[in-house]
């Protein structure tokens, strides 16, 4: 779900076969762009369904090729992840809200795991992605849910859930979970929600909405 907001983050990768200026690999809800520039190419990795239907409409003059799961994982892995040009990429690129984050499978929108288990090379950044994912409080886009609309094209996770998000990053020994907080919290700011009665809104003189 933090990848359904976020939607959010990247995959930057190296690979070796390229044989046009963008292609697109695809195993079910798993898709990896590919793009070719001069001598170097990179790589995107997306996981979440609606977001593929909504780029392959978009990119038509791409060749899509499909392969098996175990195809593309070995794709992904190949991948070398890129993070020095971390803040460049999260503005330029278009899908950057869309990405998964390199080395991880739960970073992102949607998710491109096997199973609930199934982490990627940064485990400790993934696993708080993953229980970030399953915020049992939620506002899906065009919504209502405790007097809140959620007016956004992302779903709305309550502000106790982000809490423990950013308290489980700042938890681990991993720069992963650096960039991934940085990303989510500072980048895209993502909004959460929180219900506050209208008496406790009275007395400290305010009213949180989102």
């Amino acid at each position: 779900m933090f990848l359904a907001n976020i939607g959010q983050f990247m995959y930057m990768c190296m690979v070796c076969v390229v044989t046009a200026e963008t292609m697109f690999y695809r195993s079910g809800d798993i898709l990896v762009e590919i793009e070719r520039s001069g001598s170097t190419e990179q790589c995107y990795v997306y996981g979440h369904r609606d977001i593929i239907k909504q780029i392959l409409e978009e990119e038509t003059s791409s060749p899509v090729i499909p392969i098996t799961r175990e195809e593309i994982h070995n794709i992904i892995n190949s991948c070398t992840a890129d993070i020095n040009t971390l803040l460049e990429f999260s503005t330029n690129k278009r899908y950057k809200r869309r990405l998964i984050y390199p080395g991880t499978k739960w970073c992102g929108a949607g998710n491109i795991s096997s199973n609930y288990s199934d982490l990627g090379e940064h485990a400790e950044t993934d696993s708080c992605c993953r229980e970030h994912d399953h915020c049992p409080n939620y506002i899906l886009p065009f919504n209502t849910k405790d007097g809140l609309t959620n007016y956004g094209l992302f779903s709305k996770l309550h502000c106790d859930c982000d809490d423990a998000f950013y308290n489980c990053l700042k938890s681990t020994t991993e720069k992963a979970a650096i960039d991934v907080g940085y990303l989510y919290f500072n980048i895209l700011k993502v909004n959460c929600f929180k219900v506050i009665d209208v008496e406790t809104c009275i007395k400290k003189g305010f009213v949180l909405s989102s």
